[in-house]
């Protein structure tokens, strides 16, 4: 009787034991491809891809499945990147992310970076038939295509249309040299704010020095390679910057702070130079309390051209030696990218559509014709597409270091010439770390 029991339990032991092999086989086989998306999308950004990734999911349902994970800030989940990757096993990096310049060189350099580029003509996709120039070239390191442009932004010049007009300037601020002439009819006319003020960090500097003819570092700002060195010393196009942002200090219109968004809203000053990423959100805010204008980054001088490179996030794929994960996340990456994607969140949150067919969208097309600020960014990037965003290790130490050897020489009246040697030293310093 005994023993009777015990192979009755011996053999529903290994019928269940067999049932468990065959279904974990079947699903490996013809289950579903699980990827997941880390994102650092915020605020209402965050609302457009949670949203994406839902219908993405149901579109997809049975064959693929993205788990969407917020990581916080870009230079949060740039840590907890960096942290997986040192880990000898693949299992906690994601299928796809969303990058932003601070985690480029450390993408790029690991063993699972994936040439975008490659990857696509595997599947007969043209990069440059879908996707702007200027967008592309945000993301190509060593001449190598490391991710797809989801969220593309420049930094352009808002200004309170309304004000500039109660003091008597009447046409679109276009250098640095108009902020001199807005503050000085701002004191006839009593007008009480700010004119203009901001502090010299990685992007504005670069972008000054490309309307100069130079970049910051050299390897095209390193973007082509490892930069070691300034590039902007020789040809004295940095001095020439800090002597025009030293001049314009002095002439008390500028002032050495960084305005935000909320700044410009509630009037506290008149100009403002931000991403244009945050142009529906501060059309929102202000409401119709005054007249918002938008313009071009502003010019060094009235003779060049107002250059600023492209901006924004991107999404690098993961290649974990897993094909089919690879092909889900690659195709999850080229849903968010469609035009029709691109052009819901273009309207929906004030960034530049990377794919070129967004522009022939109806809903688009209707929104730009009624909104044509938008395309502010958009036209800046692409006159500006010889230009290349700073790409370099150690990125917070260069940021930090700008602003303070900039600040001091304001603030401690040292000579544009005393600056230049000052920086050279300290950033080629941190660049050899």
């Amino acid at each position: 009787m005994r023993m009777n029991f015990f192979r009755k339990v011996l053999f529903i032991f290994f019928l269940l034991s067999f049932c468990f092999f065959s279904c974990r086989k079947k699903k490996s086989e013809d289950g579903v491809i699980n990827i997941t998306f880390w994102h650092s999308s915020s605020d209402e950004a965050f609302e457009f891809v949670e949203k994406y990734v839902r219908r993405f999911n149901e579109e997809n349902k049975g064959k693929i499945y993205v788990k969407a994970i917020f990581q916080g800030q870009y230079t949060d989940a740039g840590a907890i990147l960096r942290t997986v990757l040192s880990s000898p096993s693949s299992s906690q990096i994601p299928d796809i992310m969303q990058i932003d310049a601070t985690s480029k060189i450390l993408y790029a350099q690991s063993k699972y970076a994936v040439d975008i580029s490659s990857l696509s003509r595997e599947y007969g996709i043209s990069l440059k038939d879908d996707y702007f120039e200027s967008a592309l070239n945000n993301w190509l390191y060593d001449d190598v295509q490391i991710a797809l442009p989801f969220a593309t932004s420049s930094i352009i010049l808002y200004y309170n249309k309304d004000l500039l007009k109660l003091s008597g300037f009447n046409r679109v601020p276009e250098s640095l040299s108009d902020i001199v002439e807005i503050g000085q009819l701002f004191d006839r006319s009593n007008i009480d704010c700010a004119v203009y003020g901001s502090s010299v960090n990685t992007p504005l500097l670069s972008n000054y020095l490309s309307q100069l003819g130079s970049y910051l570092f050299d390897k095209e700002n390193g973007t082509r390679g490892v930069a070691m060195h300034l590039d902007c010393i020789d040809n004295n196009a940095l001095f020439e910057f800090l002597q025009t942002w030293k001049d314009l200090y002095k002439s008390g219109y500028l002032l050495n702070r960084d305005f935000r968004t909320d700044d410009f809203i509630k009037g506290r000053v008149a100009l403002l130079t931000y991403s244009s990423s945050s142009l529906r959100k501060i059309e929102r805010k202000v409401d119709g309390s005054f007249d918002v204008g938008v313009s071009h980054f502003l010019k060094i001088n009235n003779s060049s051209s107002p250059l600023a490179s492209p901006s924004g996030s991107a999404l690098a794929l993961f290649d974990k030696k897993d094909d089919k994960k690879l092909q889900a996340a690659f195709s999850f990456a080229r849903f968010l990218t469609s035009s029709e994607i691109q052009s819901d969140f273009a309207i929906g949150t004030g960034y530049t559509p990377s794919n070129k067919m967004a522009l022939q969208d109806e809903k688009y097309s209707q929104f730009i014709e009624d909104n044509p600020e938008f395309l502010q960014a958009l036209k800046q990037n692409e006159e500006s597409v010889s230009s290349r965003s700073v790409t370099v290790n150690n990125a917070a130490d260069i940021y930090f270091a700008i602003i303070d050897e900039t600040s001091k020489m304001l603030e401690k009246d040292l000579s544009a010439e005393e600056c230049t040697d000052n920086l050279k030293r300290r950033l080629e310093n941190i660049l050899k770390r």
